[in-house]
């Protein structure tokens, strides 16, 4: 239609007949166009209306993404069950179960605990040394970084406490050496609350407190990364007349290292040497503790694979020809082993460092854990490192230990997090630091008070005149060590 009226307007156009042809049909349609011009618009609006007819009549495009209205079914009331029918998802969700215990059975009594217990329920004679014993054994437990894991180590930590806090309520008076075993398997975990209270006990006493348990404290604050409170006991150091030495700036700079903060590490670092010159750092314990400050600051570039200033320390250590541990050879093949792969990656100096610290070990003793063993093996190969180890003579066992329950690690830490976001927990204990050493004396003290008459409405309940009843004047079991 378009096309005809186009056609016939441009040749009416060139013969001028436009009138006498529309005639008839002006008759059929009333306002039919009288001109050429007319025609052609006419024309134009009938394409465009053909034209939109056509592009709706297009087919549209189907969304990506269909909205479907999910019907929810009623949930499953107590005890009922989805019918015979229903069939089972082909892959049902198994919940993992959340452990409660730490892993390894370290939370189970021992033989020596059990009859010590017995002896004090049934009041017979126990000696100090059957106290000290045991605290003596948790301790050691607690400072040994390889054999079991940090969960473990800080329980053993709580039971050693607990059984030197029971000499205490038992009117004994734990030894000199009992009490520094303590401290220092505090500052082995970072407990600032246990070691705060056995040095406040220790000044409650009359106890000769020196060097030792200065540098303890201030350890524990360092392996806990409060700098802060490492150098107010730094303080209190020096104004008892004990110069620090060089453990005692170790904690603090091993504080700013696990902040990360090397700025201020190096600038307590700095201030030991400048007293160094001075004449005015302590001398150590054990010669070997010089290295310690040195260590520290090496550790903080050891863990982000800084390999050129971590080995400037150490080589530093050497030209000064400072007694040097395993601990140094073990921090140059944690660093170098951390390198990545690469121009950077030097497996000859990794063979010499596992070599060191195989030959600088304690006799009998493992210093490798079983993590830094198996990037030895990877990165050298396997082959490498078993020759390496037939040279020297030993064997895997005898180098590296695994923790008892490691395997069950990943799955504590879950459960842990499952336990929290059950509760609710904010952290907000994890801030406030409280004093735990202080509060388990006061319920230990509490219990012991025996029956205390409540409060009413109209006062106070007060005991009649025969006195209280007979079950309310039975003393409450004492929980021995727990």
């Amino acid at each position: 239609m378009a096309v005809w009226l186009a056609t016939t307007a441009a040749f009416y156009m060139r013969t001028g007949r436009i009138r006498k042809t529309a005639t008839p049909l002006q008759h059929i349609f009333p306002s039919w166009p009288n001109s050429a011009i007319q025609l052609v618009a006419a024309a134009a609006v009938v394409c465009a209306a053909l034209l939109g007819t056509g592009l709706a009549a297009l087919p549209v495009e189907a969304p990506l993404f269909r909205s479907v209205e999910v019907k929810r079914k009623r949930p499953l009331k107590d005890g009922e069950q989805l019918p015979k029918w229903y069939g089972k998802h082909p892959c049902p969700e198994e919940p993992e179960e959340i452990m409660t215990k730490i892993p390894g059975e370290v939370e189970s009594e021992t033989q020596r605990e059990a009859d010590l217990r017995k002896k004090l329920r049934y009041k017979e004679l126990v000696t100090n040394e059957e106290f000290e014993k045991l605290v003596e054994v948790f301790s050691s437990r607690a400072r040994s970084e390889l054999k079991w894991m940090p969960v473990q180590r800080r329980h053993f930590l709580k039971r050693a406490k607990r059984w030197a806090g029971e000499m205490v309520l038992q009117d004994r008076e734990p030894s000199q050496i009992t009490v520094r075993r303590l401290l220092l398997a505090c500052a082995a975990n970072g407990d600032v609350s246990g070691a705060e209270w056995w040095m406040r006990w220790m000044q409650k006493n009359n106890r000769p407190i020196k060097r030792l348990e200065y540098d303890a404290l201030i350890g524990a604050y360092g392996e806990e990364g409060l700098p802060r409170g490492a150098r107010g006991w730094l303080e209190r150091m020096v104004q008892a007349g004990f110069a620090p030495d060089a453990r005692s700036y170790a904690g603090v700079i091993q504080a700013w290292e696990k902040l990360g903060n090397r700025k201020r590490m190096l600038t307590v670092l700095q201030e030991m040497r400048d007293a160094e010159t001075q004449g005015h750092l302590g001398k150590p314990l054990d010669p070997r503790d010089a290295a310690l400050p040195y260590l520290a600051a090496a550790r903080s570039y050891a863990d982000v694979a800084d390999a050129p200033r971590a080995l400037a320390i150490l080589k530093h250590l050497q030209a000064r020809e400072i007694p040097l541990t395993y601990e140094a050879h073990l921090l140059r093949l944690e660093v170098h082993v951390r390198t990545p792969p690469g121009p950077r990656q030097s497996l000859t100096e990794i063979e010499r460092a596992l070599r060191d610290v195989i030959l600088e070990r304690p006799l009998g003793k493992a210093v490798l854990s079983s993590a830094l063993c198996d990037m030895c093996r990877y990165t050298l190969g396997e082959e490498n490192y078993l020759r390496i180890l037939q040279e020297l003579g030993v064997q895997q066992k005898e180098i590296s230990v695994t923790p008892i329950g490691a395997d069950l690690a990943d799955q504590w830490r879950r459960s842990r997090l499952a336990r929290a976001m059950e509760d609710e927990d904010t952290g907000r204990q994890v801030l406030m630091r409280k004093n735990e050493d202080d509060k388990w004396f006061k319920g230990r003290l509490e219990a012991r008070q025996g029956a205390v008459m409540g409060e009413i409405e109209t006062g106070y309940r007060i005991p009649a005149e025969q006195g209280l009843p007979e079950w309310m004047t039975l003393p409450l079991p004492e929980r021995y060590g727990y």
